[in-house]
């Protein structure tokens, strides 16, 4: 999905968040759907990436991630939360520790956040 609606570097990340989930134990994958995983990872890299963000390249309504995926709204939302959760990911808190930020959008907003230099 990243490759064909994104781009290499939202795929990276994917995986690197399926990667860390896995790590977890007892490991969050084994109760529930892969899509409604694979959304709410998608979603949550697009979340701190505000891939949502009109301005930003690329864009995508989190409508159409859903749509993608066959997921509801409410279900990816709540998947993307337990992930948030899990990981205590956030936007300045990625923004900080740059695991979850896109290459060169990262070092753009750490440049012109204030809370980021911290």
């Amino acid at each position: 999905m990243c490759q064909d609606k994104l781009n290499s570097e939202y795929a990276t990340l994917c995986r690197e968040l399926a990667a860390a989930l896995a790590r977890k134990r007892p490991s969050p994958h084994i109760g529930g759907k892969a899509k409604t995983w694979a959304c709410g990872m998608v979603y949550t890299i697009g979340f701190v990436n505000f891939l949502f963000d009109k301005s930003q390249d690329p864009h995508m309504h989190a409508d159409e991630l859903c749509a993608w995926f066959g997921v509801a709204a409410s279900t990816r939302g709540n998947k993307a939360k337990q992930i948030r959760d899990m990981l205590r990911i956030t936007h300045f808190a990625a923004l900080k520790n740059k695991n979850w930020n896109r290459g060169k959008k990262s070092q753009r907003m750490t440049r012109h956040n204030p809370e980021s230099v911290k």
